[in-house]
């Protein structure tokens, strides 16, 4: 099915979940003979393991063929940090044991949550879902080896998706926080989030005084990444440049 619009061509492929990352490219080959951009949802990739055949890493590497630019929303290592933990010692548990039965337990328990930062975490409908976390020098990196070039990193969100939907308020403090740490301006992001916080424990602005910032400005992708529960990053394909 397709949906046509004065700019803009919609037009649905239905897929497999067993397909690997070369079927998904063939498949998307056969719809054109090329796409402008290349629009990954909201952690999308987040939600692929590394399967014979499949990873995140493989899909982007088709899509750097397919797209002359991609724009990926993507999870930090500060979304579910209690479940990254727990997989992470479970996954260091494995390499220390010799006893057959505990690992045999534990690679139930660790299923494909077998690389770093990969996990399971429980939804609201109470079913196990699959992600995997990554920072924003991984990502960039991740970019560039699947294709793409002139990869940029920029914060999503600093606060829940949910609050920022349904609290006004906090989609502001979302909104402004961001502004500041994108210019730079991390003593004024500073500031404002401690006067939320005295507004919130009514205590004295005074009481908060630091000499020191709390974020971490060394690099661009070191300060996103203190911060941002998603990223959204960005890349135009190599293979595009080349053929221009």
């Amino acid at each position: 099915p397709m949906l046509e619009g004065k700019n803009l061509e919609l037009e649905f492929v239905l897929g497999s979940c067993v397909a690997s990352a070369d079927d998904v490219g063939k498949l998307l080959a056969s719809c054109g003979s090329g796409f402008d951009i290349a629009v990954i949802g909201w952690g999308t990739l987040s939600s692929i393991p590394r399967l014979p055949g499949l990873s995140a890493e493989a899909l982007l590497s088709q899509l750097s063929l397919l797209a002359k630019s991609v724009m990926n929303v993507v999870s930090s290592t500060n979304n579910h940090v209690k479940f990254q933990r727990e997989f992470k010692a479970r996954r260091q548990a494995m390499l220390e044991t010799n006893r057959p039965e505990v690992k045999a337990w534990l690679e139930r328990k660790i299923g494909l949550a077998h690389f770093e930062r990969s996990y399971y975490y429980k939804v609201d409908t109470k079913q196990v879902m699959f992600y995997a976390a990554i920072t924003a020098e991984e990502e960039a990196a991740r970019l560039e080896a699947a294709g793409f070039s002139k990869a940029r990193i920029q914060i999503c969100n600093v606060i829940n998706f949910f609050d920022i939907q349904t609290k006004p308020r906090a989609a502001r403090i979302n909104a402004a926080v961001i502004r500041l740490l994108e210019r730079g301006e991390v003593w004024r992001a500073q500031l404002l989030l401690s006067r939320g916080v005295a507004l919130a424990f009514k205590k004295p602005l005074s009481s908060l005084r630091t000499g020191s910032c709390i974020f971490d400005a060394s690099s661009e992708h070191k300060l996103f990444g203190q911060v941002a529960r998603y990223f959204i990053s960005t890349g135009e394909s190599a293979h595009h440049q080349v053929r221009s």
